[in-house]
Formats: structure tokens, sequence, C-alpha cells
């Protein structure tokens, strides 16, 4: 039996990772103890939002088509301890206190940390935010696996820390004072750091994984899943509001077509590397539960996704027309185009106008090939099964469906 201590687990990439150690207990009878670290939100607690996620999202992943008709709950639960803590503290102090966890500072095979924030906003709030938590929840984890007995750590970084934006990057290239795109870059190569101080300090078995894009599910059920529409999905969702407020309340903006005049600037030959959240879970327990020969290691795909093919898409599942590829920004905008270069441009064309950049999957090779899987491919037709998910649920939007009483609601 292994025992795990797992954070971000109520994220999209943590979430996948406790479904995917449940799953393989259940296919190989064995049984493991995860505990989650994680907040309560509002008036649910921690145990309360873990037990909603397995009854619906975990128990599409851990049964896929064969889900029964009612989940036992308190059998995937009796593997699961859920323990409050905050990523957000006073430096130096461990993540949680040693005796609140079930069993005490012993026998620990792996601490895998994925709790973080994402966002590409470059505002001062959203720049303090992401260093509390990400540069903050990095301490607070190493001091815990500083005073536990614990086999490996495993860090979930971002393959876009490295400090630059061009040509290859190896897992292990970090450059504090290269070029970042935006504070969450640079809260997460910060964050890196302090991991590897401790690591070489420490002497522990440290694995620093970096995933690229992730988007949803497209190995286990339900395809396309995703708990919230961020990165891509954030800028089809804010397009999707500027369609809204440019048609009008009460209309169902998914099901009519608005034109939206828009040059749009990409940089022609560049894509995005998106990776399922799934794939990455499967690597990352691997990882945690299995001797890796590598201690940096990318999640990224072999070839990116073009820019000119995901954002076509995007917007023909949300029905605005007028947009229009040019390789550079045009110096006359007119309203709309100042107003989305200030608010969206400015978040995502850090990524959209770099040249082509290369991601060094040497390790990544290695760990698929151990763990026996390989990245799916996110072509047009895998794009499109993401987008179905997400479509479905309106992208978080909640005038989506032209529900007046939502649009009075969200303005």
């Amino acid at each position: 039996m292994a025992r795990l201590i797992l954070t971000g687990a109520t994220g999209l990439l943590g979430r996948n990772v406790l479904f995917e150690v449940l799953k393989q207990s259940l296919r190989r009878g064995e049984r493991h103890m995860v505990v989650v670290l994680g907040r309560a939100s509002g008036d649910r607690s921690l145990r309360q939002r873990v037990m909603d996620m397995l009854s619906t999202d975990g128990a599409d992943y851990i049964f896929g088509e064969d889900r029964p008709p009612a989940i036992d709950l308190d059998a995937l639960l009796s593997q699961v301890r859920c323990v409050e803590a905050d990523a957000v503290g006073r430096a130096g102090d461990p993540i949680v206190q040693i005796g609140e966890l079930p069993g005490g500072a012993r026998g620990w095979d792996a601490l895998v940390h994925c709790a973080g924030q994402t966002s590409f906003r470059t505002d001062s709030e959203t720049a303090r935010r992401v260093l509390d938590v990400n540069f903050g929840g990095a301490q607070r984890v190493t001091a815990l696996a500083g005073q536990i007995e614990l086999g490996k750590l495993v860090f979930v970084g971002s393959a876009y820390s490295a400090g630059r934006m061009a040509g290859t990057i190896l897992p292990d290239d970090l450059d504090l004072a290269g070029s970042f795109a935006n504070p969450y870059q640079r809260s997460k190569a910060a964050a890196e750091r302090v991991v590897r101080d401790f690591a070489e300090l420490s002497g522990l078995d440290t694995v620093v994984v970096r995933p690229s894009t992730i988007g949803g599910r497209l190995i286990e059920e339900r395809i396309g899943a995703v708990p919230t529409f961020a990165v891509f999905y954030e800028w089809a969702a804010r397009m999707l509001r500027f369609k809204i407020r440019a048609m009008g309340p009460g209309r169902p903006a998914l099901d009519e077509w608005h034109r939206l005049p828009l040059r749009f600037h990409i940089a022609r030959g560049s894509g995005l590397h998106i990776v399922p959240a799934d794939y990455c879970a499967k690597l990352i327990v691997h990882a945690a539960l299995h001797p890796t020969p590598d201690r940096a290691i990318h999640l990224a795909p072999e070839r990116s996704t073009p820019h000119e093919l995901y954002v076509r898409r995007m917007l023909d599942w949300i029905k605005v027309a007028g947009v229009e590829f040019v390789g550079e920004r045009p110096a006359d905008l007119d309203r709309f185009e100042r107003h989305y270069y200030r608010t969206l441009g400015d978040m995502f064309d850090p990524y959209v106008t770099v040249p082509a950049i290369h991601f060094d999957l040497g390790a990544t090779r290695r760990l698929e090939q151990a763990a026996g899987i390989a990245c799916p491919v996110v072509d047009g037709a895998a794009f499109d099964r993401l987008m179905a998910y997400a479509v479905e649920r309106g992208l978080g939007v909640p005038e989506a469906r032209g529900d007046a009483e939502a649009t009075v609601a969200s303005a």
C-alpha cells in the first residue's frame, strides 16, 4: 500500500491525479491512502468538496463506460483522508502540522504538490496572489517535506517557467532573471527554484514535472472534462462575453452567429502546446510511485496545435465571425480592437505572438515508456472534443444560453 500526500486535489490537474491513483488501486486490487490537503469553499468543507467530486467527475474517470448506476462512495473515500490546509501562510511554516497527518510523520511514499494559482493577468493584485500561492506554497510544502519521513517529492511546475519563450527549452532550464510573459510564469519559476534548492540541501528524491498548456481529458471519461475554464478556454469565454454585450441580453448567444470585426495578431507557423489533464496525471502518478531516472521532465506534446487552427475552432464553436489573422498588430485599431488588445490581448498576446518554441522531450519519452502511455495528439478533431464539453457548459458564462435572469445576475 502506498501512502501519498496530495495538494491541489480540487483543481484541474490535482483531481485527475487523485482519480488516477484510485483507478489504479481498483484495477490492480491494491489499497492506497491519499491524504488530500486543501481548503473548504464557502459552506462546503474540504471533505464535502472531495465527495462531490468523486461522485460525479471522479466516477466518470475511475469507472469509465463501466460506471455502475450507484457509486460506492464509501469504498472510494476509504482510501482518502481530507486535511484542511492552505498554501498561503507564514513563510517557513509547513503547509500542515505533523500532528494532523494520519500516522504522523512516518512512512510517506510521496508528496505530490499540484496546488497553484493560474492566471495570465498582469495587474498588481494578481501578481501578489500568484506569488503568495505558487512561491509561498512551495516554501510551505518543502517545509513539510523536510519534517516527515518521505520517499519522494513531486513538484508540478510549468514548461513556461524557463525564463524565455524561444528556441529549444530543456527541462532543467531556469533563469529567474530571464524574460517572463506575466507574474504567473515568474512565480512558478521562483517556486521551482525553492524546490530545487530544497532538493539539493536535503538530498530528498525530487522530481519536477513541467506541464505546458493543460486542457481537458482525452483518454479517460468524460472526454473534455475540466472543472473551470482557464487558459485558452478563458479566451473563448471572454470573446463570448464580448459577443453577448454586442448582441444584447436575453438572446441565446451560443445558438446565433454574430460578427466581431477583429484583426487578431498571431505568429504564423507557431502554436500552443496543449496536453490533456489525464495524460499528465498518469505520468505524475507513475513518477510518484516508481523510480525515475530524471529529475526534471516536460509534460508537453511533440508538436504544438497551430494558433490558426484552435483559435478558428473556438470561434466556430461560439459562433463568432469577423476575425482575421494578421502577422502584426495593426496600428489603426478601431474601438473594439482597442478594447480587445487592452484587455484580452494583454493576457494572451505573449503566448500567440512568439515564434515557435520546442520543449526537449528526452526525459518525457523515458517516463512515457515506463508508464506505457503516449501523449494524445491535439489536432482539430481532438480540439473539437475539448470544446464540445466546454460549450455544453456554456464556458462558465451564465448568460450564454440567453437566460435573462443569469444575465442580470452576472452584470
